[in-house]
């Protein structure tokens, strides 16, 4: 419809009525407007999970200096081959690529992040310093150094450090601090916003001044023993405790925080923290007259931990098996010259379940209870479904056989554990459950599979050829053993094998660059293949499987899947530690790196060749993207956080613009529509939902549910489960092949006629005569456009998780970054909230005139014919002109 053009000629002459008065008007200055323009305007995210950074506040630095920057109290890492990622500024600069600290992996451009390998960071008691050339074009004003973990399947962490930057003598302008004030930062400094910071003097108003010793008001008398309230009976609400400070007659302190469950080790871990010991002398602790160990994870040790030179130390803490039992325990510390402390922690009981599936029957074990207790109850919001007359605790374990988890049993929602004590109930709450897991439809497709060694990841299929390649690693650095294998596609027989090439062929102890993610490049005849362990990519001949070339370590942190567009040649790496990074690798050996921005570690990786589109996923944040690599443009979805928990698996279906994401925290497949920009689907599909896969031939969706042992099958057209295909335990990864068939990995340890460790691979094909939908056949989940239905926010998943670090973790490990992939609600690196943001609002179109604006111009000319006092009035205390266009509805 065409536009009258009266209403722009009515607001023209308006606007030429006010421009002829200006001159006599009165112009209002906003304070501080030119110094605001020239200083950082950062808003700062909190952090989130176990450790902190510190570094001296009590000054300015310049751009371009190098600072030290501290940590403390982080989690020893439960995996090697994991890492510290160090940013700056959340992504909105770039460290300089001449960084001093040689543990840094080398960058040849500046980068919005570095990197440590985990494995040379951390101290015994979970501390580190390292030193950071700031960037030389740092604004004056407040500034943030964040650390991020949680690629290597423990928990995540996004802590930040704040510092402020004067590259003149001005102390004291934009935030800056005075140096030599004790009172820190300049009048006006804000607040600070977050994390677990007590320093950061740009951002924090300064202390009140403290009174003389004398002046002390006295402390409120406690109550006696016979006074104190009894601690609350009933529901103690889940894994974490609570903490309390106490100390004893000497002049040291310590204090407990944070307690968690471990259901690996049925430990409890903790951050401690220690004041007023004898700066280097050695302390140990105890709970309960056992030894607690100093640090988390596999480097956890009860040998004697130093205080720092300040005579304070702050570092993670485990505590055995058993000795923290439910309720309010005692941790002591005791130095090496006699000095001691206590802290009160309190701890609850931990749920373990075998199966989370509705449908199914499930042993549940309920850990660190305290003696005496008794399980009377398992169940989920209210409902009961343990029949028994209830088990009593053994060593703080009671271990309920016969659950019977409902077929109606609400998905998402938590399975709880009701156990009594000392007169009282008390329930705690575990994983969460999951779609129902029973073979759907199976005989709808024929399958054949085969064993191989154990070690199995990721299989791709040339249907040209009617090969499949599958790859193989075993064990952790210095990994010894890994292999690529080509099956023949129909019968899976193993036609041929090739091994990994040798890190250092001088060196057999040095290892292999062993090999996980696998792509194929069809046109040229090439298998290129991601060295996880050793950040690397390696490239064979599909004919002999000899090796083409293998890129040298380092080039992609952590890379994972891969895929190749056939038209260049290049081959498309990601980065489940990065930040929002996809590796563009060429055959001539070089690399660049496609910058998703604030998007977290990228995951599956999906390819479009004929548009030349390529899609990926978050595993920490609820985001996915899609790049065109035609012209370079890169769309970075938001995704409803309550229903994207640890994003791993994407597939795309290009005939109606659905993107498919497999989340394993919260066990379900989200579609989303790149056309309608809105969420068209939710379908819970099994635990552990890990990969997922498009299949043209027969409009369907393949989704693996890695701790579910299943394949759950969609249909395209109306994301109905149509198929839910029992595919051994730790189903690892599907692949398309040719025809529609597909190839299923598992990684559930399994033993041939030799007593030899195998893993499987499966291939299901649908039998020509398969209906549609089976008739008569309840179809678990699928739920159209999703709204009220309960996700659960983050379930630990059995096992392991398929690329080691991202969330696919080699050797069985059991990964659990929903505790923290920067949370993941975890705003690590600036998460958003997914489905609770608001769209963006389209850019104002040129040409486009709003009835709004001619009022604002109106009411300009008017008020500019009233005195000036009553044009300063107005608009110093209303803006009016701007409010009246708010007010009025946009059109």
């Amino acid at each position: 419809m065409k536009r009258s053009a009266l209403p722009r000629r009515a607001a023209v002459g308006m606007l030429a009525a006010t421009m002829a008065i200006a001159p006599f008007m009165v112009a209002v200055p906003q304070a501080g407007a030119d110094e605001t323009h020239q200083c950082a305007n950062l808003e700062i995210k909190p952090g989130r999970g176990i450790g902190e950074l510190s570094m001296d506040t009590s000054r300015n630095y310049k751009p371009g200096e190098v600072v030290t920057v501290k940590g403390s109290g982080f989690e020893q890492r439960p995996a090697e081959g994991g890492s510290f990622s160090f940013k700056i500024d959340d992504n909105k600069n770039k460290w300089p690529v001449d960084q001093p600290d040689a543990r840094f992996e080398k960058i040849s451009q500046p980068e919005p992040q570095i990197i440590i390998p985990a494995e040379s960071m951390l101290s015994a008691d979970g501390s580190f310093e390292v030193q950071l050339r700031l960037p030389g074009d740092l604004k004056d004003g407040a500034h943030v150094i964040r650390v991020l973990t949680g690629n290597d399947g423990g928990s995540m962490t996004s802590q930040p450090v704040k510092f402020t930057v004067n590259s003149g003598a001005n102390d004291g302008h934009c935030g800056t601090v005075i140096e030599g004030n004790q009172d820190g930062a300049a009048e006006g400094a804000q607040p600070s916003e977050g994390g677990n910071q007590d320093g950061a003097t740009t951002e924090t108003p300064a202390e009140p001044e403290k009174p003389a010793e004398s002046e002390k008001p006295a402390e409120p008398e406690q109550p006696s023993e016979t006074e104190k309230p009894a601690e609350p009976e009933g529901n103690q609400g889940g894994q974490e405790g609570g903490s309390e400070e106490q100390a004893n007659s000497s002049d040291a302190s310590a204090t407990a925080s944070d307690a968690k469950n471990n259901d690996r080790g049925q430990t409890v871990s903790a951050n401690v923290s220690l004041e007023g010991f004898t700066p280097g002398s050695k302390v140990t602790a105890t709970v309960n007259g056992q030894a607690v160990l100093w640090g988390s994870g596999r480097n956890a040790s009860a040998d004697p931990i130093t205080i720092g030179e300040d005579g304070t130390l702050n570092t993670a803490v485990t505590l055995p098996k058993g000795s923290a039992p439910a309720g309010e325990n005692t941790i002591v510390i005791t130095a090496d010259d006699d000095k001691t402390a206590e802290a009160k922690i309190t701890t609850t009981a931990g749920v373990q379940a075998s199966s989370t599936s509705a449908n199914a029957e499930t042993t549940v074990t309920v850990y660190n209870l305290p003696d005496g207790a008794k399980v009377t109850a398992v169940g989920a919001k209210g409902k009961n479904y343990y029949t028994g007359s209830g088990v009593d605790a053994d060593n703080h374990v009671a271990v309920v056989e016969g659950v019977k988890l409902p077929k109606d049993a609400p998905v998402g929602a938590a399975l709880e554990a009701t156990f009594s004590h000392n007169g009282a109930n008390h329930t705690v709450a575990g994983p969460k459950i999951t779609a129902d897991n029973s073979p759907v439809a199976a005989d709808s497709y024929s399958s054949i599979s085969t064993q191989l060694p154990s070690g199995l990841y990721q299989s791709a299929a040339n249907t040209n050829t009617n090969e499949l390649f599958v790859t193989r690693a075993v064990g952790r650095p210095p990994i010894k053993e890994s292999t690529l294998y080509k099956l023949d596609a129909t019968t899976l027989e193993l036609k041929q094998e090739a091994n990994a090439s040798a890190i250092d062929p001088n060196n057999p102890d040095a290892g292999v660059h062993a090999v996980y993610g696998v792509g194929l490049d069809n046109q040229r005849g090439l298998v290129w293949t991601t060295n996880t362990r050793t950040g690397s990519v390696a490239v064979y001949k599909q004919s002999d499987l000899s090796l083409v070339k293998q890129f040298p370590s380092g080039i992609v942190d952590h890379a994972r899947d891969v895929v190749v567009d056939e038209q260049t040649g290049k081959a498309y790496v990601s980065s489940p530690t990065g930040s929002g990074i996809i590796a563009e690798v060429s055959a001539d050996g070089s690399v660049r790196n496609i910058e998703l921005g604030d998007f977290g570690g990228t995951m599956s990786l999906a390819f479009d060749q004929a548009t030349r589109s390529l899609f990926t996923v978050s595993l920490s944040q609820p985001k996915a993207a899609k790049v065109d690599l035609a012209s370079g443009d890169i769309t970075v979805i938001d995704l409803p956080a309550n229903d994207v928990d640890r994003g791993s698996g994407v597939a795309w279906d290009p005939s109606r613009g659905n993107l498919y994401v497999a989340s394993q925290g919260s066990s379900n497949v989200v579609v989303y529509n790149l056309e309608q920009k809105q969420l068209v689907a939710e379908v819970p599909t099994g635990a552990g939902a890990l990969n997922a896969v498009y299949d043209p031939v027969h409009d369907r969706v393949y989704v693996t549910n890695r701790g579910g042992g299943t394949v759950t099958v969609l249909n395209a057209e109306d994301f109905q489960i149509v198929a839910n295909l029992p595919a051994g335990g730790n189903t690892n990864h599907t692949a398309l092949g040719a025809n529609g068939v597909v190839y299923t990995v598992q990684k559930s340890a399994t033993t041939n006629d030799k007593g030899e460790p195998t893993n499987t691979v499966y291939r299901f094909a649908l039998n020509e005569s398969a209906p549609a939908q089976p008739g008569g056949t309840e179809q678990p989940g699928g739920t159209e456009q999703p709204g009220g239905t309960e996700q659960p926010g983050g379930t630990e998943q059995p096992g392991g998780t398929e690329q080691p670090g991202g969330t696919e973790q080699p050797g069985g490990e059991t990964q659990t970054p929903g505790e923290g992939t920067e949370d993941p609600g975890q705003n690590e690196g600036g998460q958003t909230d997914g489905g609770n943001t608001p769209a963006p609002e389209e850019p104002e179109q040129g040409g486009v005139f709003k009835p709004g604006r001619v009022v604002s111009f109106l009411f300009s000319a008017v008020t500019s014919l009233l005195s000036m006092n009553w044009v300063f009035q107005l608009t110093v205390a209303f803006g009016v002109p701007s409010w009246i266009s708010k007010w009025l509805p946009r059109w």
